[in-house]
């Protein structure tokens, strides 16, 4: 059903954008914001990440997806620059076969150069599980990236097997706290657990972004043990461009617990 779903959902410009802020740890600026696809089909309703990037990446219908994700984004950032409304960098999520794809760095390049992005308002994000295939492949992709001056983050660190191993060969610019170990602050493994990734990006000077902020107190946690950015729904829900735009504009937008967390 997804796959007959996903035929021809792109022309129907049933796929959109959703953007959640990232915020900085000390002060509460909105320093970034991650990139969101969200599919609404006509009738099926939201359909979940989840439940269809898998067919997409198996049936082929990811590269154009992906591709119209990268302009769009890239379009979005152009129009809020030349509006005044913010020029914070936006970060995209890269597909395992986009990774492996020979036309990524061209892809990628000519999207910016189209758009006259500079490469460092443009942040790639990928997995662990994205460079078990081919590491050699996806680190020659990555190098050419941040070549570029685009910043490379690691998401979901701590998730995987091979997190270190990955850590070690890798260059990298950022490193995402998981959610499931945000989430479970309130434990004393979790929080020792977060207190030695957060020591380890330290060590290798890399930037440390805790998604899934939902508490005060999870907040307070992080920025206490050095995490210099946020994203979570105590801050701030994915928004739709027009609603970012509102939300970026409203000095009121955050909660006073959530503004005196990271003031």
């Amino acid at each position: 059903t997804i796959e007959d779903a996903l035929d021809g959902a792109l022309a129907r410009r049933e796929f959109h954008l959703e953007f959640q802020p990232k915020i900085g740890s000390n002060g509460g600026d909105v320093v970034g914001a991650e990139v969101l696809l969200r599919w609404v089909h006509p009738t099926m309703g939201f359909i979940p990440p989840d439940m269809f990037i898998q067919t997409a990446e198996e049936t082929g219908y990811i590269e154009s997806i992906s591709a119209w994700v990268l302009d769009a984004t890239c379009q979005q950032m152009r129009t809020w620059m030349d509006n005044g409304v913010t020029d914070i960098p936006l970060a995209i999520n890269l597909s395992s076969q986009q990774l492996q794809s020979p036309e990524l760095i061209a892809t990628v390049t000519n999207t910016l150069r189209r758009h006259n992005i500079p490469p460092e308002n443009l942040e790639i994000e990928i997995t662990e599980s994205m460079l078990i295939d081919d590491f050699e492949q996806a680190y020659q992709r990555l190098k050419q990236l941040r070549d570029i001056g685009i910043k490379i983050a690691l998401d979901d660190f701590g998730t995987g097997y091979s997190s270190l191993s990955y850590l070690h060969k890798l260059e990298v610019d950022v490193l995402k706290i998981d959610r499931s170990f945000v989430g479970s602050l309130d434990t004393p493994q979790s929080k020792t657990i977060v207190q030695s990734i957060m020591t380890l990006a330290k060590t290798l000077h890399l930037s440390m972004v805790g998604e899934g902020v939902e508490t005060v107190e999870q907040a307070q946690f992080l920025r206490a043990n050095g995490c210099d950015e946020m994203q979570g729904w105590l801050f701030a829900k994915s928004l739709r461009a027009e609603d970012f735009e509102q939300w970026i504009a409203d000095s009121e937008a955050m909660s006073t617990a959530a503004r005196l967390a990271v003031a």
